[in-house]
């Protein structure tokens, strides 16, 4: 059992929404658009996009040893534990499983796309991993020269959902309406990625990784997530209520009421993440993805249920 505590810690449970929520909205924009839902293509899905949760949070680990490493001499009462540093997994074991974790996921891409008939998805899946190495690992390692938080964004923000889409349409063809959504995803994950950084400013400059935050301070650093956050949100209402979605009006005011509510806790608790605050820090990035997690579950619930109205 101990041993099962220290995976589930290493594989970094409470981020996986950042990952399963493209992944329900992108199924559910689907279903909204063929009206047809395929259960085993969804556990598919579920299953690549787990697979593809483990490779990313277990490598990114493993290339950032050494600044993580760093980070818990700084502070060794404070922030959040280090999977490797603190000896809970071995960088060994977690660069295994990371690459075991791959392997699966091209195995799922070469069955979708051979028996499945999703054509281009094995070049689409490594496409994507590339995508996600290329942020911590070598050559490039864009997270420690800069460009991490936009190479997050478009992996994040527009790939997944899109892959997720085509794996349960069939087609990558989009409507004009879908456009802005996918732009609302990614303003909103260029601000995850940006607030990512917020409790590493110190350990990052230290360990010679180049990110916004470390780049342009603390202060700045926030100011850019807010605007970003505001934005998305006008992208996403302005979809919500301007496009040809048939959402109901109920929907739209619980979808209007949580957005607003979100908003201002986002705006509430934005002047105390502070430099090395690491309290008010994680709040500050907790209303951040309640606002960007939470809407997005609200869309594609509304697409599923006003899919299911219309055919019946």
């Amino acid at each position: 059992m101990k041993i099962l505590r220290h995976w589930m810690f290493a594989l970094k449970i409470a981020s996986w929404p950042k990952l399963l929520i493209p992944f329900i909205w992108g199924h559910s924009l689907a279903f909204y658009y063929s009206h047809e839902f395929k259960i085993g293509i969804f556990i598919l899905g579920f299953i690549y996009t787990f697979f593809l949760i483990a490779t990313i949070v277990l490598l990114n680990d493993f290339f950032d040893e050494r600044v993580d490493t760093i980070k818990r001499k700084l502070y060794p009462n404070a922030g959040s534990l280090k999977t490797i540093p603190d000896g809970i997994i071995s960088s060994k074991s977690i660069l295994v499983a990371g690459i075991v974790s791959a392997l699966i996921i091209i195995g799922i891409a070469f069955y979708l796309e051979l028996f499945l008939h999703r054509k281009f998805f094995i070049i689409l899946t490594i496409t994507s991993l590339i995508v996600f190495l290329f942020y911590s690992a070598p050559p490039l390692r864009l997270n420690y020269i800069g460009g991490g938080e936009f190479l997050e964004m478009f992996g994040v923000g527009i790939l997944l959902p899109l892959l997720q889409y085509y794996l349960q349409s069939g087609s990558l063809e989009l409507s004009l309406e879908s456009y802005a959504l996918f732009l609302s995803f990614s303003i909103y994950s260029l601000a995850s990625a940006i607030a990512s950084g917020l409790s590493d400013e110190v350990s990052d400059r230290v360990g010679g990784k180049t990110t916004i935050v470390g780049t342009i301070g603390n202060k700045n650093a926030r100011q850019i997530i807010l605007f970003l956050a505001i934005l998305a949100s006008i992208f996403l209402a302005g979809s919500i209520f301007f496009s040809g979605y048939s959402i109901h009006w109920m929907g739209k005011i619980l979808f209007s009421s949580f957005l607003g509510y979100e908003l201002i806790r986002l705006v509430d608790s934005y002047s105390l993440a502070e430099t090395d605050q690491f309290y008010y820090i994680q709040k500050f990035k907790t209303y951040l993805h309640y606002l960007i997690w939470g809407n997005f579950l609200l869309v594609s619930v509304f697409f599923i249920l006003e899919t299911l109205v219309q055919i019946q």
